[in-house]
Order: C-alpha cells, then structure tokens, then sequence
C-alpha cells in the first residue's frame, strides 16, 4: 500500500489525440499507465473525439500495453459509463472550461493541459466548483520542478530576464501553448505584467512577448514555432548574462528533462514530471483533509496572466 491507497483508483483520459505524434493525451495515458502497474490507478475509459479511430485507437492500446479500457468519442458518455475518480483533460485548448467543469461536478478530480481555461473568470468558476464539490482540479505544466533549481536571488537581483523557446507543431497558438510554461517557472511572489506582444519572421511562426516581473526587471519572452524538423526543444532562460539550459536531453527510463543547476556546473537529470505530478495528485486524494483545489500550480493566476500576454497581441495586432 503506498501513500494509505486502499483501492485502484479510476482514471479516464478525454483527448488521446494522435497516436503516432507523442500528444499530451498519450503522455497522460503512458504516466497513468506507468502508476497502474504499481497498482495505484486503473485506467478504465478514453476518448478520442474522431469516433472514425475508435477502433484503431484500442487496438493500439491493447498490443501496445495490454489495457481494454472503454472507448467513446463523447467525454460526457466515457465518464457517465466509468464514473471516474480522476479525469485528465487533453484536449484542444477552448474546450478544457466545459470538460473539467463536467467532470468536477460529476466527482471526480481533474488534471487540466495548460491552460486550465482561456479567461480569468473561467478558471475562477473552475476554482469554485471545485472547492464547492471538495475535488481538485491540478494544472498540467512541465516545468512546475524547474523552480525548485533556481534560487530567488536570480530573480531578485537580474535586471533583464529572457526565455527562448522552441517548440514544434504548435500550430494552434503559440501564446496559449507557451507561456503557461513560462509563468510556472516565475515564483509566485513576483508581480508579472505583459505590455506588448508581436509576430515576427516568415509565416508568423514567432511571437516576441515583453513585459515586466514588478518594478525592476524587463521580461521578454521568445516564443517560436518551429517548421523545421530537429530533435528535442530549445529552453533557454537567461539571467542577465547567466544562461540557463533547459532543454530537452536524450529520453532516458525514469526521466524527463535536463537542466543546469548553474551555467558552469554539468547538466543533471531530473524525474519524470508528469509521473511526480500525478502522483502528488494521488496523495493528496488520500488526506481525510481537502485543502484545495489547487495542486502545485495556482491555474488562475497561469490562465490570467497567458490571457493578458494574448490581449497584448492581439492589441498590437489591431494598431
């Protein structure tokens, strides 16, 4: 028995996405999967809203790790028919408000994609439906460990601080997609304003955010999308002149992401996020006590401040 789990608990999946892209929604189900072999968690239900690839979709499941969960292409119909403990909302970006809202007012706890909604006042309502039911609803963000490794001081004393970021295949929307990441990084204590927002480049395919982290520090971030076919992520933060590598590494069994402690100090692996992330989420399902509804990462303040650096864009846009 780890963490007093006295039972398997239920997991559902809503969005499995493509099953030869790596999507958020087969990475939920790979960590799911990894915990149900432990005997933490079952996953007993999917859905994949192109019901054409249902069938493909299980097939896939069951030769590739031996799991029959149900399949449906309606979310509300997979969680009525598998009366989940936890969902996990995968799914594109201006549908994750109305799933988890079902889903928490169904009973389950919910582990959103970022960003947990595309306003404020959504990811408020959220927050109240939670607390009202005494679930809790957990923001999926990749890098929320990353701050555990760097220290205040960079923060305090920096007086410019950069991100460059390069993603492939987001080709929805790169702020939405981005900078939820970004703000996980930045500790809660520092106040963060976004002034201006622009495309730059060839097809649109890179934003250049800036702003402010209170009153002391410039804050740019170099969002691009990149059409080009390379391996892993470009992740830079720079404080000042001190750089900060955090992309990806090779995959190893059990980890995820490399970074640098410091810039003169060799790269160290660090756990698997997801897995950590979920089973934090387990844990705390297990304390008699509710203290929620968030689970390390404050989702409001993520979706309002992402919201605000869309408006400076699109206030940019309209000039």
């Amino acid at each position: 028995m780890i963490f007093g789990v006295v039972y398997m608990k239920k997991v559902v999946i809503i969005g499995i996405g493509h099953l030869d892209t790596g999507s958020n929604g087969l990475n939920h189900f790979k960590e799911w999967h990894a915990l149900s072999l432990e005997d933490l968690v079952k996953i007993h239900g999917i859905c994949r809203k192109n019901e054409a690839k249902l069938a493909d979709t299980s097939e896939y499941i069951y030769q590739e790790y031996n799991q029959n969960p149900i399949t449906r292409s309606d979310y509300r119909e997979v969680i009525g028919l598998t009366e989940p403990d936890i969902v996990s909302v995968c799914t594109p970006d201006d549908s994750h408000y109305k799933i988890a809202k079902f889903a928490l007012r169904y009973g389950a706890h919910v582990v959103v994609e970022k960003p947990m909604a595309l306003t404020r006042n959504d990811a408020i309502d959220l927050a109240r439906i939670a607390n009202d039911n005494q679930r809790y609803i957990q923001l999926g963000t990749n890098f929320c460990y990353v701050k555990e490794r760097l220290p205040d001081s960079l923060w305090d004393n920096s007086k410019k601080i950069e991100f460059e970021i390069e993603f492939k295949g987001m080709n929805k929307d790169i702020i939405y997609n981005t900078v939820p990441h970004i703000i996980s990084m930045i500790p809660d204590k520092y106040d963060v304003r976004f002034e201006k927002a622009r495309y730059v480049g060839e097809n649109k395919n890179k934003v250049i955010v800036e702003g402010k982290l209170g009153d002391r520090a410039d804050l740019v971030l170099n969002l691009t999308h990149s059409d080009k076919d390379f391996k892993g992520k470009k992740i830079i933060i720079k404080f000042d002149n001190k750089k900060y590598d955090l992309s990806r590494g090779e995959m190893r069994k059990g980890k995820y992401y490399t970074i640098l402690k410091k810039p003169d100090e060799k790269e160290e692996y660090i756990p698997n996020m997801r897995r950590r992330l979920f089973r934090d989420l387990l844990e705390r399902t297990e304390k008699e006590k509710y203290n929620g509804p968030f689970v390390w990462e404050n989702g409001v303040r993520n979706t309002r401040l992402t919201c605000d650096a869309k408006q400076a864009l699109d206030r940019n846009q309209s000039k």
